[in-house]
């Protein structure tokens, strides 16, 4: 030990007083307190390096200080097991109520209660100026997904409109989920507001980090970080973003060609053309329903990430992995559509070779064998008038009855209409 540093130790040690050492019964005099090295290092943080010492700063920030060490990490609001979690629940979630909408039920009540822990742990930290704005804003844009906004759509949608994607969770008798849904999304617009707009009747920690010079406002720009990141990441990883509008121009020649495949059903010979913007998205969405997914799913989710992930990088805070209570929750939360998800796979291949573009390719027929029994020879619900009687007809003439003796058939329940959602 250095003698200088024991000496320095064993003086304060003296200097002090005794009472909260007596209280404990630990000696009678301070004189006889043992002096060790682990007591030394306890006290001088700095031996152990500066991120021992960072991390005991970290424990209780000022309200205002410089900022020397940026933004410390908080774990609990956007901790990378918690953005990793949520990115997880958002896209296995989508994918169950764009195409299996009546099993997600389990994963949209995990989702709506994730959804409003994360608002109450924002609103409490905030009361309690514990939080500092970068974090605030952060949570409430983990918050603000995609997903969260198609569910909002839905449930005020179902209010007037009946028969759409959503019937199962948020359609008729499901009162409660709507006002849950709606409540959570006015509960986030009014916590997006105080954050961002308001300045002086919110109070938040390291005020400092927020006001660097050179740099804007982490939580007010944190939605167009990609934007203002575009150039720097060209420079260092080109492919990102080759791949990134690479996506987007795909998505858009795919809406192209579909349209021009579709024409004659979105604009019927004969009738006037006009923008059938309402036609189109059904259409399209019905015959080529991957592409209603790239558009709806896959590249708003992806912005998203990115809003997120660029600001922790921006902020340099948050990037190092540590098990705590609530990201420990968080994984907890994206178990449900997950296994949902997994129970889909059965059903995969079956999915993939009825899409329109690989039934081009295999020659496929156009429509699926029902699997609805019926008494028919053929499924009645998929034929049409004259197959239906061909259908009986053969069949009366290979067991030797006439054809007067043909039931009359009632077209009206042989031909089931089509229910479309959108």
């Amino acid at each position: 030990m250095d003698p200088l540093i024991l000496a320095n130790f064993t003086q304060w040690i003296s200097d002090t007083d005794c009472s909260h050492i007596q209280q404990y019964n630990l000696s009678q005099n301070c004189d006889d307190v043992p002096v060790t090295q682990s007591m030394v290092n306890f006290l001088n943080l700095t031996t152990a390096g500066l991120s021992i010492f960072k991390q005991a700063y970290c424990v209780n920030p000022p309200e205002d200080d410089s900022c020397p060490f940026g933004y410390c990490p908080n774990a609990d609001v956007a901790g990378p097991l918690v953005r990793i979690a949520a990115y997880v629940t958002n896209f296995f979630l989508s994918i169950l109520i764009f195409y299996a909408p009546e099993s997600a039920r389990e994963a949209f009540w995990s989702q709506i209660l994730s959804i409003y822990s994360l608002l109450i742990t924002v609103a409490i930290s905030i009361a309690q100026a514990s939080l500092t704005q970068y974090h605030a804003a952060l949570a409430t844009v983990i918050v603000g997904s995609p997903l969260t906004f198609y569910l909002i759509m839905y449930s005020i949608v179902s209010f007037f409109q009946k028969g759409h994607r959503l019937e199962d969770l948020l359609g008729h008798g499901q009162l409660f989920a709507r006002c849950v849904v709606i409540s959570a999304g006015l509960f986030w617009i009014g916590l997006l507001i105080r954050i961002v707009v308001s300045k002086h009747l919110v109070h938040f920690s390291q005020r400092s980090c927020d006001m660097q010079p050179g740099q804007p406002p982490l939580a007010k720009y944190l939605y167009i970080f990609p934007f203002q990141s575009l150039t720097h990441f060209f420079d260092d990883t080109p492919w990102l973003i080759i791949a990134v509008f690479g996506i987007i121009f795909l998505t858009i020649i795919s809406w192209i060609i579909a349209i021009i495949l579709q024409r004659k059903a979105i604009w019927p010979p004969g009738e006037k053309w006009t923008p059938q913007i309402r036609r189109t998205w059904v259409i399209v969405g019905r015959n080529y329903s991957f592409i209603h997914f790239m558009s709806i799913v896959v590249i708003p989710t992806s912005y998203w990430i990115s809003v997120i992930e660029i600001g922790s990088w921006v902020a340099n805070s948050d990037q190092e992995f540590s098990l705590s209570y609530g990201q420990v929750l968080a994984v907890f939360v994206a178990v449900p559509p997950v296994f949902e998800t997994i129970k889909l796979l059965p059903q995969l291949a079956d999915w993939f070779l009825y899409l329109t573009w690989v039934r081009r390719i295999t020659g496929r027929p156009s429509r699926r064998k029902s699997t609805q029994k019926t008494d028919l020879p053929i499924n009645a619900a998929t034929a049409s008038h004259d197959d239906t009687e061909s259908s009986w007809k053969s069949v009366a003439a290979s067991s030797n009855y006439s054809t007067s003796d043909l039931p009359k058939l009632d077209y009206t329940y042989a031909q089931v209409p089509k229910v479309e959602r959108y």
